[in-house]
């Protein structure tokens, strides 16, 4: 079947509605739903198929018919009431773009009780998930999203998952992002501030999360976030890049950033706030989180982490000991004054050619 307009187009203040479509098979025997132009979802809208698996429904662009940016909208400044709608959600569906430069579902609109729950976003070489705009403020939460290139390379601007100018969302949960090689230069891209994204796996593309790239990025949350880092060619993999690219990035939390793939060359965590940049190659890293900017002359900004790669702040009931420690490193001691020899703060100062801890008060 071919529906070569959106079912919404022409209807004026169209109804609350849920719209359950059925099973499309896999294989030779499929009948999927093929539309030429976008679908504009109005506000409560559901959109419900049978399941994002290989016989679950299945809504593809038309080729090479389908001449426009994006399979899903959710509202438009025409149908929203004051460029504002709600209750918008696809889910139990997957969208296959046929390998087209094209966008999955793109939300300007849509805000509170708005959301996508699993959906399989298949062949689409644009960006998967689109959430863009004040507009869609309060929307989600995002999950159960699975973005697969499905055999192609992805191109430079093939994008996952983008959150660009909102407030604040209600968070990505449990996304999968596969692109054939890493020419796709990111994943993710958090242009947002007050957002959190966890429960994500990334395989293939150059960065995994891009942070602050497009614009600023505040008071942000990252949590399990593995990259499946298997290859070191063209370039190393980074499953989490913090940007300085003119933006604020600031209050940014990444808790279990993992890199899978363990291979000389890719990057953990890697931070351009400091110069020069941070590169965590740890397999793990238990916490990374950056503060904000000192306002002095010096403008350096505040940081811990669990990664003993670089320094950061540790706590403990006795005075630290030995050498090799990671310079600038702090160290609180908060046992009694035997344990401590009567000094509550010491820090890592160079000895010689290598480094030790020395007593500060």
């Amino acid at each position: 079947m071919v529906c070569t307009a959106s079912p919404w187009a022409g209807i004026t203040n169209p109804p609350p509605t849920t719209i359950l479509l059925p099973a499309t098979g896999s294989g030779t025997s499929a009948t999927p739903i093929i539309i030429s132009n976008t679908w504009v979802l109005p506000s409560n809208t559901h959109l419900i198929g049978e399941g994002d698996g290989l016989s679950g429904t299945t809504i593809q662009a038309n080729t090479p018919l389908f001449s426009v940016t994006t399979m899903l909208q959710f509202g438009s400044s025409t149908i929203c009431p004051s460029s504002v709608c709600t209750g918008i959600s696809v889910e139990n569906l997957t969208l296959d773009g046929q390998a087209q430069a094209v966008d999955g579902i793109i939300n300007q609109y849509a805000q509170n009780n708005s959301y996508v729950d699993h959906v399989r976003i298949y062949q689409i070489l644009g960006t998967g998930l689109n959430i863009s705009t004040t507009g869609a403020n309060n929307s989600g939460p995002y999950s159960n999203i699975l973005f697969d290139t499905g055999g192609y390379s992805g191109l430079s601007s093939t994008v996952c998952a983008s959150i660009n100018g909102v407030t604040s969302t209600q968070g990505i949960h449990g996304l999968t992002c596969h692109s054939e090689t890493n020419d796709a230069n990111a994943a993710v891209l958090l242009d947002s501030s007050n957002n959190s994204i966890s429960d994500v796996r990334i395989m293939g593309f150059y960065d995994g999360i891009r942070v602050g790239a497009n614009a600023n990025a505040q008071s942000n949350v990252l949590l399990n976030i593995i990259g499946d880092t298997t290859t070191t060619s063209p370039n190393p993999i980074i499953v989490v890049h913090i940007t300085n690219l003119g933006y604020t990035v600031s209050d940014l939390s990444i808790m279990g950033a993992n890199n899978a793939g363990g291979n000389s060359g890719t990057i953990t965590i890697k931070d351009d706030s400091f110069s020069p940049p941070t590169q965590l190659m740890d397999t793990s890293v238990a916490m990374y989180a950056l503060g904000e900017k000192d306002t002095t002359t010096a403008g350096a900004y505040s940081r811990f982490t669990t990664s003993p790669s670089v320094p950061t702040w540790g706590v403990g009931s006795k005075h630290p000991t030995g050498t090799g420690c990671t310079r600038g490193s702090i160290y609180s001691c908060t046992g009694g004054s035997s344990d401590c020899q009567s000094k509550a703060l010491w820090d890592c100062t160079p000895s010689g050619t290598s480094t030790m801890w020395s007593a500060v008060k």
